[in-house]
């Protein structure tokens, strides 16, 4: 074999693989955009279903029964029965109204109806306050506060008016 077959054979084979990496580049720049649309559609698709979930979790948490529970105010026992709701702004007001109140049945009722609602692998917190008033409440999915919160995914907020004082509920939801 000559030499100047073996050049050729040794060219061939370059413009071969150089052809090779052009065209792999070509199609890396042609789809990597493509690529990129697509998967932050899915991603604002994926927020988009996480947001719907998370009204749909506190528009039917804050209808739901709870009840009856016991809690307490500056030493007085009451009973409580009625929508989440309800069981929020009792807190609220229990809250603002003494120091020395023990809501935590009250608490759990609420912690309940929103545990029941939100699936697995996703968390919740719920905050509430009324502008102007001392108590607030935070509430989430145990009865242990979470150590880390993770990324808040969404939030849904709900305006209450008690007692002609305006606040707010929102739920937030993390993976």
């Amino acid at each position: 074999m000559s030499l100047s077959r073996k050049r050729r054979g040794v060219s061939a084979l370059f413009d071969a693989f150089l052809f090779f990496i052009i065209i792999a580049v070509a199609c890396t720049a042609l789809y990597y955009p493509a690529f990129r649309i697509s998967s932050s559609v899915s991603g604002d698709i994926a927020t988009r279903h996480l947001g719907q979930q998370a009204a749909d979790v506190q528009a039917c948490a804050l209808e739901s029964t709870v009840g009856p529970v016991n809690y307490s105010v500056n030493g007085t026992n009451d009973s409580f029965t009625g929508t989440a709701l309800e069981a929020v702004c009792e807190m609220l007001r229990a809250r603002s109204f003494s120091s020395e109140c023990n809501v935590s049945g009250l608490e759990e009722a609420v912690r309940g109806a929103y545990s029941l609602l939100v699936d697995k692998p996703y968390h919740f917190a719920v905050e509430g306050h009324v502008w102007g008033w001392k108590g607030s409440i935070l509430l989430w999915d145990s009865p242990e506060l979470p150590v880390n919160m993770g990324e808040v995914r969404w939030t849904s907020m709900v305006a209450l008016i008690i007692d002609d004082s305006r606040g707010e509920l929102t739920i937030f939801m993390w993976r």
